[in-house]
C-alpha cells in the first residue's frame, strides 16, 4: 500500500515535469 502511495506521487511529479516542458516549448 505504501509503495503504491509513492509510485502515484512520481506518476504526478513526472506528469508536472512534462507539463512544465511543453509549457516551456
Amino acid at each position: 500500500m505504501e509503495g503504491n502511495k509513492r509510485k502515484e506521487k512520481e506518476r504526478k511529479e513526472t506528469r508536472f515535469q512534462m507539463d512544465k516542458f511543453k509549457l516551456e516549448k
